[in-house]
């Protein structure tokens, strides 16, 4: 699949900030490697820090600056009010690399990614053959899965789809169907140790998708209007499936986690800490765990409904581009987050960075034509 592996040169404070956070959801993600909330939290300052300088470093109009302070107070607020730093993290990184090629950034990204799973996954073979770790577990509903020494067999899954999801960003003129026969043995092969359906199944829109893109000789603008309205609506069916259950008129796990959180803490406007983990079993949840998987719900009560009506429209005006590739990950983006709460998350699920798109190319949001 010729995916370079050379890990790129620490050049900028930039470069610094994208190690760093590399680094730190590698950790945080791992099962096997050494975890410390100070380290991380050490971590997560120093990270902000640098690409804080560098954002320093750039020239802006008034109107410019303005907009970017709102919108990194809106982000720190929700930071605070929901204890989660991924909206922090994300918005400066957002700001951060918007005088960058895109695409460079994202090459960065992959590859130290690739590098980290390379070397987690040999530490995870020592303490395999040492007798310090399980190939195996077996989950609540009894299915044997393989997690590769990461927390979980779905964060291993997860990983590993961001890597593919860059690569193809990286390549997307290029890709054959060698490319595309690779990516499915991939992951079919880590969906048959792992049993995580949910990248399975997105791997499968994903190819689907790129093989008409790529081979298609009608129309495809239909993909742009999707990609504009998907997020919305997926956004307005989450809320609308937590009342029917409250209801009692559907069940599905992740909505019963979503409807449990909905009548437990409600909706938030700019974010609220929530608790996570055991909880005492009723006959009405039948629930002796609670997290949260999935996106919207997250969005919902949790970080903060603001950032639905922000990311509907940056959605939108990514979608009115009418560029067949920026729709095709939006849309991704949207069906993955149905089932992992990790789409706010930069460096594990990507295509959240492509905002930065509507800071360095005039679609109506930035004004770097009359800076300086």
């Amino acid at each position: 699949m010729n995916i370079k592996v050379k890990a790129p040169r620490v050049n900028t404070f930039v470069d610094l900030g994208l190690l760093l956070f590399v680094l730190k959801t590698g950790f945080d993600v791992s099962g096997i490697l050494p975890h410390n909330t100070i380290v991380d939290n050490i971590i997560i300052v120093v990270g902000l820090g640098t690409f804080v300088i560098s954002v320093l470093q750039q020239n802006y109009s008034a109107n410019t600056l303005f907009k970017y302070a709102i919108v990194t107070v809106l982000s720190l607020c929700s930071t605070l009010t929901s204890g989660q730093s991924v909206i922090i993290i994300t918005v400066i990184t957002i700001l951060a690399i918007r005088q960058l090629d895109f695409t460079k950034v994202i090459r960065k990204i992959r590859i130290w990614s690739t590098w980290f799973i390379c070397i987690h996954s040999i530490c995870f073979l020592i303490q395999l053959l040492l007798g310090n770790a399980k190939m195996f577990s077996t989950d609540a509903q009894g299915r044997v899965r393989a997690s590769f020494g990461f927390g979980h067999a779905n964060t291993f899954s997860i990983y590993l789809f961001n890597i593919i999801l860059m690569w193809v960003w990286e390549n997307y003129e290029k890709p054959s169907w060698k490319h595309v026969a690779m990516i499915f043995l991939i992951e079919t092969a880590a969906f048959m140790l792992t049993n995580s359906r949910t990248s399975y199944l997105c791997v499968i829109v994903f190819l689907l998708l790129l093989v008409l893109i790529l081979y298609s000789k009608s129309s495809l603008r239909w993909l742009n209007k999707v990609a504009g309205l998907i997020f919305p609506i997926l956004s307005v069916l989450a809320l609308v499936s937590y009342k029917l259950l409250l209801d009692g008129n559907m069940t599905i796990r992740l909505i019963d986690d979503g409807a449990y959180a909905f009548q437990k803490d409600g909706l938030s406007f700019i974010g609220q800490k929530m608790s996570f983990g055991k909880i005492a079993w009723t006959p009405e949840w039948q629930l002796n765990y609670f997290t949260l998987d999935c996106t919207y719900t997250s969005l919902w009560v949790n970080i903060g409904w603001m950032w639905i009506i922000i990311l509907m429209v940056c959605f939108l005006m990514l979608a009115k581009r009418k560029e067949i590739k920026i729709s095709l990950f939006i849309i991704m983006w949207a069906l993955y987050a149905i089932s992992e709460v990790q789409g706010l998350d930069a460096y594990l699920c990507f295509p959240i960075l492509m905002v930065v798109l509507l800071l360095n190319n005039q679609i109506g949001f930035d004004d770097n034509k009359t800076e300086g």
